[in-house]
């Protein structure tokens, strides 16, 4: 199952472009996806170990919940951004890049 996940950077981003947006340009409406990666939870732990190395990715370990899985198999499999993509929002490269996003900020 895959996910629509964006950085925090590209959200805020997206945010204030949407908001100084007129309603000619939102087509008069005012609900949108925002640009997002549709990514697994392998994909995102291949990119953490990437980032940051084996010994950083073998900190996350799994423990099913039954009840959980159930809530998160409803989720939708993903999104489109079509209209805020025509609107010039970008959405991040790869989730690797989001993690060197979040690296950078916890250091800075």
């Amino acid at each position: 199952v895959s996910h629509p996940v964006a950085s925090p950077a590209r959200t805020i981003d997206a945010l204030v472009r949407i908001y100084e947006a007129s309603r000619d340009e939102l087509n008069g409406r005012l609900a949108l996806n925002l640009p997002a990666l549709n990514v697994t939870v392998q994909q995102m732990l291949d990119a953490l170990e990437a980032v940051a190395g084996p010994k950083v990715r073998a900190l996350v370990k799994f423990q099913r919940d039954e009840r959980i899985a159930g809530i998160v198999a409803n989720w939708p499999k993903g999104a489109s951004s079509a209209r805020a993509n025509a609107l010039g929002l970008k959405g991040d490269a790869s989730f690797e890049d989001i993690i060197r996003q979040y690296i950078e900020e916890m250091r800075a």
